[in-house]
């Protein structure tokens, strides 16, 4: 556990759209005649979210596999690495592990997102062949539709100022690496294409028990990151 000062918080905003459907799939609630067998997560409002967990693990294993580590499912090995690797492990925290005595809190936040525009949900067929027959499987997936916007929310705890510039860039690399993949299931198969939108940053450093804000002296590396993120590939 980390048992450094804290020196501050920097605050992450902006928006995720699709650009193709997104399905992340939800708890099966209804068996009603009709209803859909792969839903995706909603709230109880009824609206589609992205869980900030999904968001989170996502990005956390296009760095793994940048950095081709050899542990993307094990985290307390991540922590042992060195060089890009180690980032990986500060950013996103490592499991507690009674009998090795391990675990550390992340330091990178993300909150779930929420949909900030009704473009409602659709229906997609999708066929699923069965190798021996020859015969089709078709069945329904429920998704988000394409141009769909999210609110993204994350939040980044400062310990060491001097590593708040490699962290930006091992973040802004996920993006961009998710990005040119897909989030959510379905991938292989078009779903799950999204574009990130960083609308602001903000450090907020902490002078005794007040919250100051204060980004001036990392402006440059904030402006780089959401032009990095923000730019089309």
């Amino acid at each position: 556990m980390n048992t450094m000062t804290l020196k501050g918080k920097i605050k992450i905003t902006g928006t995720i759209k699709t650009l193709s459907g997104l399905h992340i799939g939800g708890a099966q609630t209804s068996l009603e005649v009709g209803s859909v067998d792969n839903a995706v997560i909603k709230t109880k409002t009824g609206e589609p979210y992205i869980p900030g967990s999904s968001l989170k693990g996502k990005l956390r294993n296009m760095l793994a596999r940048a950095a081709g580590s050899e542990n993307v499912a094990n985290d307390i090995e991540l922590e042992k690495e060195g060089g890009d690797i180690k980032y990986i492990a500060k950013l996103f925290g490592t499991p507690e592990n009674r009998e090795q005595d391990s675990g550390a809190e992340a330091l990178l936040k993300i909150q779930d997102c929420f949909i900030v525009n009704n473009t409602g949900l659709e229906v997609k067929m999708e066929n699923s062949i069965q190798r021996l027959s020859g015969e089709a499987n078709p069945r329904p997936i429920e998704r988000s539709v394409a141009g769909s916007v999210f609110s993204l929310n994350m939040t980044l705890d400062v310990y060491d100022e001097t590593m708040i510039e490699p962290y930006f860039k091992e973040l802004a690399l996920a993006i961009k690496l998710l990005e040119l993949d897909h989030l959510g299931g379905g991938g292989s198969r078009g779903n799950g294409k999204v574009k990130f939108h960083i609308e602001k940053v903000t450090y907020y450093k902490l002078l005794a028990l007040k919250l100051d804000k204060n980004d001036r002296e990392y402006s440059g590396s904030f402006k780089e990151f959401i032009q990095t993120v923000n730019d089309e590939l």
